[in-house]
């Protein structure tokens, strides 16, 4: 379809599409005239969580989308809670009740009167004169008494200015671009409530959020300080139950302590083994000296002073060797032990002094048995006795030693593994401790971190609005003008689109399958002007120029040329055609005749009716005519039958018709009647199939088959038309001729 069509059609129904833009305009007036105004505040938050600084990171941290839209997305949502509109509410609500009368930069003088008209006077008793915090407690009380009280409804009903829902809707939180900083919107009715609804609004979401993300990493902190307390005392009991077993065990350094004593144990054993050699080499000696000595000798030498000095001898080193070990190992002052050392080695010197007097005194002899001199074998006696005696007081007292050593060893043994279990203690809780400790440290490291980046800035502080924000009025008003315009439009071209009516030449030939000779304007629209006569003329001068192509291409040129018109419903306008191309062909010369079961009026041919229930009954058209007429006096004979759906079908006058009409109205649908209506004349007409002549056709589309019809139009309808058209380089005529 073509742009002037859609032009035209809306052309058609030009009345509707102007009523109905401007009805719903003047509707759309008067709803909007006590639209009320509006007075926007507005601030910017720097929130920092995309460029801050971080103490866990000094170098440029890397952004992470996710993260960052998390965060502002938790800020939004904290801004525009419930809970958060609750409390700008109740807050604005106490400082408007605290007032004396309406503040400019609080609340305006028509929104003062109203509230003070619907607050009860329960509630006004409430109020404490400048003390906002006793009065928002008392608020705050009373409205968590009921949900029937009426500061309860005033905060979550449908108040304009305190409840909730209606704040929440009042306030618009968005992200600048990519940025850091967020801004808020408040709009309201009143310009000091705009204002004043952001202030407390920026204080409480600031506290809010600040609080939430200290306490977040708070816990944290708290949590490991309280582990961190009870790992200290666990590390404090495993040390002090070290120390208690060091003190009972007597342990300065355990590791030392035990390498001491197996060094000791290790020097003290060659140390023993030593004596016990000396041992046996004196005791040999002494027994070599023993028998070179005559009987009488080794009988004096056991006498029992020698004895006695003998034992006194072995006591007395006895007693020697075990004050110089005790004194090897004292560590304090050693004095006492010194002076009882030097009285043990008198007595003993003195010993030994008596020993070798008794047997000097006892023997005179001068040789022993081998001729060796008695005084000199029993010098060498005497020295071999004192030292195998002081060996064998060594040995005893190293026997001793051994012992001590032994025992020390049965003691250290389980201590050691008593040692490690208790360091191992330690170490686990020390460990422990560290972890913690650690833990503890970068929560407190996050804490100071979350504190530094939740102290959120506000860049621009709220402005009181001076002025309303432009009205939507004449935008809403220009819209309803083209919704208006725009639906009957839209409604038109898709019932156009929609419509299986015939309408046009196009459409007839593709549902019909034949040929259209000429389309007929609809005369019934309005008075006959000059386009529908000239359209009307123009299509029948068709249909004539037709039917004199189609005589003078017939094969019988001196005989009646016979033209059928027929329908397939009635009312169809057959009979006006038949009458119209009848008075043209008589204008041009021809005889004509015109067969009706209609009472046709008409100017030159001769008009004979018949009873639409003689028709059925006529063998030929001859049937028709009387004696005063016959059909061999006329050139044309125009046949109008009844509807062929409403009536029998009259085959013989069918088939003996040289030329067949179908007169169709194009503002009907083609449906299968019709297609079996149209089968029947095709076998009735076998070698000729009906033409079209498409009755009822909008102006528009005769012009479209019949070409520009004349008429008076200004150069601009020419020039907008050729454009609708596509046609820039069209011309109507060629320009006068000019002399060379």
């Amino acid at each position: 379809m073509k742009v002037v069509f859609f032009i035209r059609l809306l052309w058609r129904h030009a009345a509707l599409l102007i009523v109905t833009p401007v009805l719903f305009a003047v509707i759309v007036f008067f709803l909007t005239q006590n639209q009320k105004r509006e007075y926007v505040s507005s601030t910017k938050v720097y929130t920092g969580f995309t460029t801050g600084s971080s103490l866990s990171a000094l170098e440029d941290i890397r952004v992470d989308f996710y993260g960052t839209k998390a965060s502002f997305d938790n800020l939004m949502e904290i801004i525009t809670s419930r809970n958060t509109a609750e409390e700008v509410g109740l807050i604005m609500f106490t400082r408007h009740m605290l007032l004396d009368g309406p503040v400019k930069e609080e609340i305006s003088v028509d929104s003062y009167s109203r509230l003070m008209q619907i607050v009860p006077e329960e509630v006004k008793r409430l109020v404490v004169k400048e003390d906002f915090k006793k009065t928002y407690e008392n608020f705050k009380e009373y409205k968590e008494r009921s949900f029937s009280n009426f500061i309860y409804g005033l905060i979550n009903y449908e108040h304009p200015h305190y409840a909730s829902k209606n704040i929440r809707k009042s306030i618009k939180v968005q992200r600048l671009q990519s940025s850091d900083l967020i801004e808020i919107v408040y709009t309201s009715d009143d310009p000091g409530i705009s204002f004043q609804g952001l202030k407390i609004l920026n204080d409480l979401f600031l506290q809010t959020y600040s609080q939430l993300k200290i306490n977040q990493t708070g816990v944290v902190a708290d949590y490991f300080e309280s582990q961190l307390d009870k790992a200290t005392e666990k590390l404090q009991g495993a040390e002090e139950e070290l120390l208690d077993f060091n003190k009972r065990s007597n342990i300065i350094n355990y590791q030392e302590q035990t390498k001491h004593i197996a060094s000791e144990k290790e020097s003290f054993s060659l140390e023993y083994s030593r004596i016990r050699m000396e041992y046996a080499s004196a005791s040999s000696v002494l027994k070599v000296l023993e028998s070179k000595m005559t009987p009488p000798t080794r009988t004096r030498l056991n006498s029992a002073d020698i004895l006695e000095l003998r034992s006194k001898l072995s006591d007395a080193t006895v007693r020697l060797s075990m004050k110089n070990a005790q004194l090897q190992s004292f560590e304090n002052d050693p004095g006492h032990l010194l002076k009882e050392i030097a009285t043990i080695n008198k007595e003993l010197s003195e010993i030994q002094d008596k020993l070798s007097e008794k047997v000097t005194e006892q023997y005179n002899m001068e040789y022993s048995t081998e001729s060796i001199p008695v005084n000199k074998l029993l010098q060498d006696w005497l020295t071999t006795l004192v030292q195998m005696e002081s060996a064998r007081a060594k040995l005893s007292v190293g026997e001793l030693r051994l012992k001590e050593i032994d025992s020390l060893y049965s003691i250290y043994a389980p201590m050691g593994a008593t040692m490690k279990s208790l360091e191992r203690k330690i170490t686990v809780s020390e460990n422990e401790y560290l972890s913690l400790l650690n833990s503890l440290g970068s929560a407190k490291l996050r804490q100071q971190n979350v504190e530094l980046n939740s102290n959120l800035r506000i860049i621009d502080q709220p402005l009181f609005p001076l002025g309303p924000q432009p009205g939507k009025r004449k935008y809403i008003l220009i819209f309803s003008v083209l919704i208006g315009f725009f639906m009957p439009a839209s409604s038109i071209i898709a019932l156009e689109l929609l419509d299986r009516t015939i309408k046009r030449v196009k459409r007839a030939r593709e549902m019909t399958k034949l040929n259209v000779v000429a389309p007929l304007p609809n005369l019934s629209n309005g008075s006959r002007d000059e386009s529908l006569s000239y359209t009307y003329s123009k299509g029948i001068d068709l249909i004539v120029n037709k039917i004199l192509l189609e005589h003078f291409n017939s094969k019988i040129k001196d005989q009646v040329f016979k033209i059928l018109l027929y329908s397939h419903y009635k009312g169809e306008g057959k009979s006006l055609v038949a009458k119209n191309l009848g008075e043209r062909l008589s204008t041009l010369g021809y005889r004509v005749s015109i067969l009706s079961h209609e009472a046709i009026t008409a100017d030159g041919p001769v008009v004979l009716n018949y009873n639409d229930k003689e028709n059925i009954t006529k063998k030929n058209i001859s049937d028709f005519f009387d004696i005063e007429y016959s059909p061999n006096n006329f050139d044309f004979i125009l046949i109008e039958i009844p509807s062929v759906i409403d009536n029998l079908k009259p085959l013989a006058l069918i088939k003996e018709a040289d030329l067949l009409f179908m007169v169709l109205r194009a503002n009907r649908s083609w449906d299968c009647a019709d297609i079996e209506a149209l089968n029947s004349i095709k076998d009735a007409k076998l070698q000729q199939l009906p033409e079209i002549i498409l009755n009822g056709v909008e102006v528009d589309e005769m012009e479209s088959f019949l070409g520009d019809y004349p008429k008076l139009r200004s150069g601009l309808r020419r020039f907008v038309k050729n454009i609708l058209r596509f046609r820039f380089y069209s011309k109507n005529n060629f320009l006068p001729n000019k002399k060379v």
